[in-house]
């Protein structure tokens, strides 16, 4: 710190305490003057030494992506097509592509399936074969989320449908 002169009179860092205006949430001060900032937006951090107090505002951007959770049907019959979402947050739950539902998440997020005659294209995947397979989510950092799919067989087609008699020789 400096005195009324602009003289330098060392660090008082251990002797001030400090304070957080929103928001709140993972945002902490320990041990009096140790400040932990988690959730991703603007605040202002106080700091009071004796009867002076000085604020600044500080603006937090979410960490590397942490976890992934995605959104969709986990059944459906062959010949059909599920669209999925995602959510992507750091270890603080800030998110870093929020695209829930509706929408497409492939230019983020990549999907596999472990039956490879499923098309997938963009946030959805269309089941030609029946049976149970799993689908996997990929981004960047984040854990891969998974989800195991039902694929029951379609309905039979009357108008392809031929009977052979049995014939005798």
């Amino acid at each position: 710190g400096y005195d009324s002169h602009n003289n330098l009179i060392g660090s008082e860092t251990a002797n001030a305490t400090f304070a957080i205006t929103a928001p709140s949430g993972a945002d902490s001060v320990t041990s009096g003057n140790h400040v932990t900032l988690g959730v991703a937006g603007s605040r202002i951090v106080t700091a009071t030494l004796g009867s002076v107090s000085r604020s600044v505002t500080v603006t937090v951007t979410p960490a590397a992506a942490k976890y992934l959770s995605v959104t969709g049907g986990t059944s459906m019959q062959a010949g059909g097509a599920l669209s999925y979402g995602a959510q992507v947050t750091d270890l603080y739950g800030n998110f870093i592509r929020n695209e829930a539902g509706a929408g497409n998440v492939s230019h983020f997020i990549t999907i596999t399936s472990s039956v490879s005659s499923d098309k997938i294209s963009k946030n959805y995947v269309a089941f030609t074969r029946a049976g149970t397979r799993t689908l996997t989510f990929k981004y960047s950092s984040a854990t891969p989320a998974t989800l195991v799919v039902e694929v029951d067989p379609a309905a039979v087609d009357a108008g392809k449908f031929v009977y052979r008699y049995p014939t005798t020789t």
